[in-house]
């Protein structure tokens, strides 16, 4: 049990550190506004000359020198004369600085080893006493940035030190004490982590010559290009992550181990959560650093930049890659902060509601919905940590990265396309800022509503019918509920009372999102539509007549989008104000109460006939009165939808013409005509007490549509 507790443990704790790194300057690294400058690439040394050379940094004014750890110097230029420096071994970093700019991360070490070649040789020699396998790539890059023969000697005894207390590991005090001792030695990561990517470098350019699948030889390919442009950023990306988990695993081992150990016999939920708790604070206490991450950013930008080549986005996010790892650092700050609210109380409430719940998806839904409700609590907790998230980039900032990312992908479509596609700006951010306001409102329903919509979907995908060969009888089941019906007549009951809720939540739902939008808004949505709409029939170049409508059809219900949206609040509202989903279902019971009373008692029953007799009865209660009540608005909305055919026609956009639109005018208003009385009658009748003539206005209306 305790191992398996130790694996739970280091998979939460590689979950975290996935998002994790932080340099060796500890809080320097922190955000105080402005862009982090990149670190120094390309360090070089003239053995010859022992001048160290380096790359210019885009925005810098000074470079600092640090030797052999200290502090040297501050130049204007991209070098330093090191010649009047003594020793034989000597080892160097730059930091970049400039106005209105944070100093950069330090650069990779580099070192001045005077006998290097006589290092190379010796570390390659200690390699294959030691059977371990390495090639001349790893140690003239080990060599260069500082290792030596002697110091390799050590590692390497420490590293197979560590492999071999692991293997032989009896539980946590053995793997804490065999991390411990790893830890101690105090290896330095950077040169490691350079040594193993110039190690991996041919390996990764001899697979590409052997594959032969285009898509995978393609994206090998860029991730060389990534090798060989940004060689230096990449294993200071990788060297920073790689030291931020040591530094966490330091600060917190101790109290999870002694959690694992406390925990004797089967793992305690107890125990589970205490350990998250501890991974939890502890990054809380040592957050990423804003400057490391920042590094990822560039590295991101500049992989994409391999694949589609430079791009709005692209310069977007290199541009503003300080701004990005602070969002991702109050983010993770947020994130953790949620995750500790998943507490004990939490799993013991989640414990209690889900007891009696008997299959996988009713527990995973109940599981999803507490998740969601607990995140919306958390949110209205801490509107002030999500606020500074939301304000961390400006609007421009926000709007270029929105832009450079879907010009991106429009552009990746039209090289695959072949064709030039349209893109308005303008809108797209409209829209997205409309979305959010609907994902906002939809969370606060979400949790109103403890979740029923999602609830009912997932029992309405329950219902299943299955036959019982050995006994030859079918089965009517719900595979969520787990309940069985006794019949088809019941099943089918079920199903539909189940559709009826999932309706009348679809309802509630509309009514406390996209009711609450603004005519402009609800404008805004219907452009975005019919333009998206324009986008695809362009692209797949579809010459049907509707989609050649598009154009002029969007700008007609655009027009007319405070109408329809007038239409559909009304609608929405009568729905839920007279329960019309409720009266449904219970329709469709006394349709299933009577067919089980009269079945098999009248030999001439025809429960088809009862079951659409009580279904236009009840259109007739429910939807009659909707009508009634925006009769005016309805009629006027048609009248221009003929209005505007009959314009199209005119035009010759659409195929029928006018007379034939004028037909199609009169006979739905004389369908109109006739069925509102037939409706006002039909509605007053009891489908259990029907005479002679109220079954002939009944079949009157179904001749209306036959």
């Amino acid at each position: 049990m305790k191992k398996k507790l130790l694996f739970l443990f280091i998979l939460v704790f590689s979950l975290f550190v996935v998002v994790g790194c932080d340099g060796e300057n500890g809080d320097d690294g922190k955000y105080e506004g402005t862009e982090f400058l990149a670190a120094p690439v390309n360090l070089a040394i003239n053995d010859k000359n022992k001048v160290l050379s380096w790359n210019t940094v885009e925005h810098a004014t000074k470079y600092e020198v640090y030797v052999n750890g200290k502090k040297k110097t501050t130049v204007t230029e991209t070098s330093y004369d090191f010649s009047n420096l003594k020793g034989d071994y000597i080892t160097f970093y730059i930091v970049a600085t400039g106005v209105e700019y944070s100093q950069s991360a330090k650069s990779l070490t580099i070192a001045y080893q005077a006998n290097s070649k006589t290092e190379i040789s010796a570390v390659i020699s200690v390699a294959d006493n030691l059977e371990m396998e390495i090639d001349l790539n790893f140690a003239n890059e080990i060599v260069k940035r500082g290792i030596t023969s002697e110091q390799f000697s050590a590692d390497a005894h420490v590293l197979q030190n560590f492999f071999a207390a692991m293997e032989a590991s009896d539980g946590p005090d053995d793997i804490k004490a065999a991390f411990s001792a790893f830890l101690a030695a105090d290896i330095e990561i950077e040169a490691y982590v350079a040594g193993f990517m110039k190690y991996l470098q041919p390996i990764l350019e001899s697979q590409y010559d052997l594959i032969i699948d285009l898509t995978e030889k393609e994206m090998l390919g860029v991730i060389m290009d990534m090798y060989n442009q940004e060689y230096e950023n990449l294993v200071m990306a990788v060297s920073n992550t790689v030291q931020y988990l040591f530094d966490i695993y330091s600060y917190c081992a101790d109290d999870v181990f002694n959690l694992i150990n406390n925990d004797n016999d089967d793992i305690k939920p107890e125990t589970i959560i205490a350990i998250k708790d501890e991974i939890v604070d502890t990054f809380l206490e040592k957050m990423p650093n804003v400057r490391d991450l920042s590094l990822l950013y560039r590295l991101y930008a500049s992989f994409v930049e391999v694949q589609t080549g430079k791009s709005d986005m692209t310069i977007a996010i290199s541009g503003s890659a300080s701004v990005l790892a602070n969002v991702t650092v109050l983010q993770f700050e947020f994130f953790l902060k949620l995750l500790k609210t998943y507490d004990l109380a939490f799993y013991q409430s989640f414990q209690a509601k889900t007891a009696e719940l008997q299959s996988d998806n009713a527990i995973a839904v109940e599981a999803a919905i507490m998740a969601v409700k607990q995140y919306q609590q958390f949110l209205n907790n801490n509107k002030i940590l999500k606020d500074k998230i939301d304000n961390a980039l400006t609007e421009k900032q926000k709007s270029d990265l929105v832009l450079g990312s879907i010009k991106m992908q429009l552009a990746m479509m039209e090289d695959l396309l072949g064709i030039q596609l349209e893109f308005d700006q303008e809108l797209y951010l409209k829209t997205i800022d409309i979305f959010e306001k609907l994902g906002d409102k939809f969370l606060d329903y979400f949790a109103a509503s403890d979740g029923n919509l999602l609830r009912e979907i997932t029992i309405q995908s329950g219902y299943t019918v299955s036959y019982d060969y050995y006994n030859y009888t079918t089965i009517y089941i719900n595979t969520v509920t787990r309940i069985t019906y006794e019949d088809e007549n019941e099943w089918q009951l079920a199903k539909k009372l189940t559709t009826c809720e999932i309706l009348k939540e679809i309802v509630a739902l509309y009514n406390a999102t996209a009711a609450q939008l603004t005519d402009a808004d609800f404008a805004i949505l219907i452009e975005y539509i019919f333009y998206n709409l324009e986008v695809v029939a362009s692209a797949q170049s579809v010459q049907s007549a509707l989609f050649a409508l598009l154009p002029t059809l969007g700008e007609f219900v655009i027009d007319h989008a405070s109408v329809l949206r007038e239409l559909l609040n009304n609608l929405a509202a009568y729905l839920a104000e007279n329960a019309v989903f409720k009266n449904l279902g219970d329709t469709f019971t006394a349709i299933c109460e009577h067919f089980a009373a009269v079945s098999g008692v009248e030999t001439n029953y025809d429960g088809k006939e009862y079951e659409r007799n009580s279904l236009i009865i009840f259109f007739a209660k429910n939807f009659e009165p909707f009508y009634t009540q925006n009769k005016n608005t309805i009629e006027t909305l048609v009248n221009d939808v003929f209005v505007f055919l009959k314009a199209e026609a005119s035009a010759g956009n659409i195929e029928l013409t006018v007379d034939e639109i004028e037909q199609y005018e009169t006979f739905f208003n004389d369908i109109l005509d006739s069925t509102i009385p037939l409706l006002q009658e039909i509605k007053t009748f009891d489908p259990n007490n029907l005479n002679e003539y109220q079954l002939g206005k009944l079949n009157d209306f179904k001749n209306l549509f036959s």
